[in-house]
């Protein structure tokens, strides 16, 4: 029996940690339906929230690694979910719906979301160059300063080690994810001087890899180790309750590792952050130590394979061609389906990340039509020369591109039974990388370069233009203009024109503005819904300045 048909659930502050990912499997097998895009968000969805965010007192804590593990705009989601008094859970209650075979919400088991000074003092604000957060007793005289909890050790959320052994987390002790962190704080301060605190920080680290038991703890942390004080004991309670320390990333190597991981294709800023955190500087370190991370993600390796030709920026006239090919691709396919290109170009940049183009039909609100003609338009791309990788499996492609991924397996001494199963359900979204072969980049343009030991998987080549990431979605003819809202962009004009629609009552989503109770008001005309929303019409160029203009007065 699917306990959970018929509701939506929208995990915070992401759902790519291993615990929430776990949870997130549970829900969908029951029946659920897991949010992963903002347009989704609705006031009738349930918000489940990673245990390690929240205090005994139902509020939310660490609020700054809250929001920069999100993977949507934080402060528009929670503003919405305050407004529209969206139910917040802890995600653990998803293991008791599951034992008691029903879903059930207590008012004693809601969070809340707004914001209190009591519980913002927990260990979010803890600044690592402060006073008091890196004070410590004197070691030589042992620690005399109270536990964390008297009498009793600290509750601490198990989800980040136990609800999957396949995770990164996993692998690693909760130990030697403690000495990892304290590490960094020891030659941090060596590097600035301050032997003191750097002493400090490597007697601790010394004491807990004495220990023959894990930690699990703080207050068992400092009982148990003399060198540790309570300021210490508090940054090992957040390591780990979150997997993470507040300012640990300002090392100039760990935001060197960082900005390195995260411009790959499919490595989130959560991902890379972990790999760091985990003493890891390179893709073929991760593919070395932890292989299952390739394993189950493999479009990262195309993501390392193509990284220089992806940091790129494509030139407005190359994305011109682009258009030209594809256009002409699927009219020998479909005459009657239409493609446009959103984002940036839309708002007249002369240079784009990567390119989205919008499929679309007049008179056709059957997407499964539309992704049929994309797919086709993609496997002839693909035949043609064009089309370089994809990031995404239907059957036929499968077919046509499985040995593609096994050769970039075998690249890096990955060893696999095989390769990986297609998605047997409609995809609406193709990614893949797109070649052109004149030679438009004047190599003038700003990059990313591998790093030595990793330029073994590079299919960059010399003399040819280079690769590009190119996105196919497509959209319902009757929600053309709410797509068309949605894609062009800037992120910033979205949340405002969204805010809006929330100001007045309404919803607005790429599906259209909705009223209070949720019915259709406008999606076909964009013009329309500016109108609606009391708001003079911008065309895309003016939607990059909108923003600049409204903070000045």
């Amino acid at each position: 029996m699917a306990i959970l048909r018929g509701h939506t659930f929208l995990f915070l502050p992401n759902v790519s940690s291993s615990s929430l990912g776990f949870l997130a499997k549970l829900v969908a097998k029951e029946g659920g339906k897991v949010i992963e895009d903002a347009h989704q968000i609705n006031p009738q969805m349930i918000v489940l929230i990673n245990d390690s965010f929240v205090s005994e007192r139902q509020k939310i804590i660490h609020k700054d690694i809250f929001k920069k593990e999100s993977d949507l705009d934080i402060d528009c989601t929670c503003d919405y979910i305050i407004k529209n008094a969206v139910e917040c859970i802890r995600a653990s209650e998803v293991s008791k719906w599951l034992k008691e075979g029903q879903l059930t919400i207590s008012k004693a088991e809601l969070v809340q979301l707004a914001s209190s000074g009591e519980e913002n003092s927990t260990y979010e604000n803890i600044n690592l160059d402060s006073e008091s957060a890196t004070d410590i007793q004197e070691t030589d005289e042992g620690d005399r300063s109270p536990p964390l909890s008297e009498g009793k050790d600290l509750d601490i959320p198990k989800v980040l080690f136990e609800e999957n052994p396949n995770s990164v987390e996993a692998n690693w002790s909760k130990n030697e994810l403690v000495i990892r962190f304290l590490d960094i704080l020891a030659h941090r301060y060596k590097v600035k001087g301050d032997s003191f605190r750097s002493r400090s920080y490597n007697l601790a680290k010394m004491g807990i890899r004495s220990l023959s038991h894990e930690i699990i703890s703080g207050a068992q942390a400092q009982q148990e180790v003399p060198n540790i004080g309570s300021s210490i004991a508090k940054k090992i309670q957040t390591i780990l309750d979150t997997g993470n320390l507040p300012g640990a990333d300002e090392s100039p190597q760990f935001e060197q590792s960082l900005q390195y991981f995260s411009k790959c294709h499919d490595v989130g800023a959560y991902t890379a952050r972990r790999w760091v955190n985990l003493g890891l500087n390179s893709f073929l370190e991760v593919s070395q130590k932890f292989p299952h991370e390739l394993k189950s993600d493999w479009p990262i390796l195309f993501g390392w394979s193509f990284y220089e030709d992806w940091s790129i920026p494509i030139p407005r006239q190359e994305c011109t061609r682009i258009e030209k090919i594809v256009n002409q691709e699927l009219k020998s396919i479909d005459h009657k389906c239409q493609i446009e290109i959103q984002g940036s170009y839309l708002r007249g940049a002369d240079y784009c990340g990567d390119l989205d183009i919008l499929f679309y039909k007049k008179n056709c609100d059957d997407t499964a039509e539309l992704s049929n003609i994309m797919e086709e338009v993609s496997i002839n791309l693909y035949r043609k020369g064009y089309i370089k990788c994809f990031l995404q499996l239907t059957p036929r492609i499968y077919e046509l591109f499985a040995s593609e991924i096994l050769d970039r397996f075998n690249k890096c001494n990955l060893q696999v039974k095989k390769t990986v199963a297609p998605s047997h359900e409609q995809i609406n979204k193709f990614y893949f990388g797109f070649q052109i072969p004149e030679s438009v980049d004047n190599n003038e343009n700003p990059r990313s370069f591998l790093l030595p030991s990793d330029r073994f998987m590079s299919l960059t080549s010399e003399g040819r233009g280079p690769c590009r990431r190119i996105d196919f979605f497509n959209c319902k003819w009757s929600e053309l203009g709410a797509n068309r809202l949605q894609w062009t962009g800037p992120k910033e004009f979205n949340r405002w024109i969204r805010m809006i629609a929330i100001e007045k009552g309404m919803k607005l989503t790429q599906h259209g503005l909705f009223n209070k109770e949720g019915a259709l008001v406008e999606s076909f005309s964009a013009t329309r819904i500016f109108q609606l929303l009391d708001q003079p019409y911008l065309e895309p160029e003016e939607r990059n300045h909108v923003f600049k203009k409204g903070r000045s007065k």
